[in-house]
């Protein structure tokens, strides 16, 4: 009875212990990223991001390129940048070191998040779904590569 036991307590302890999917990885790294955009948290942003920098420091030219946390700050408190939480999030494709989702955002409502339109123009279908692009970086680190959706 006692070996019974010891298998059903190590099978018990492995199933607790066993590795997440790469696409609940990927979700996860995902969902802490667009938090702590909506937090002001950007320092975590920063560590979560594999994307490149270059619209924010054109939107912001008296930020260094470099000071990833104050581009950050800008885009989402004065570039026009939404920067809210993940609502729910649809599974487009998957390589080895790549995911592609379809991402719909919350409004700090609760709500669904839709861009109806721009500068004037309402457009005939809102945007409610992003292409979100997470992939895993040399150090077998997941990585967001998107940014968050833009109202200009």
């Amino acid at each position: 009875m006692k070996k019974v036991f010891s298998f059903i307590l190590l099978a018990a302890l492995l199933a607790g212990c066993s590795p997440k999917s790469a696409q609940a990885e990927a979700e996860e790294t995902m969902r802490a990223f667009f938090t702590a955009l909506a937090s002001g948290d950007y320092e975590t942003a920063v560590s979560m991001y594999g994307g490149g920098y270059a619209e924010l420091a054109q939107m912001n030219p008296d930020v260094s390129p470099t000071d990833f946390v104050t581009l950050w700050q800008r885009a989402c408190e004065q570039n026009g940048f939404v920067c809210i939480e993940v609502m729910d999030i649809v599974l487009k494709s998957e390589s080895d070191s790549q995911i592609d989702f379809g991402v719909t955002f919350k409004t700090k409502d609760g709500e669904l998040f839709e861009f109806t339109g721009c500068c004037g123009e309402t457009f005939p279908e809102p945007i409610v779904e992003y292409a979100v692009i997470v992939r895993l970086d040399k150090d077998g680190v997941y990585k967001v590569l998107a940014l968050p959706p833009y109202v200009p």
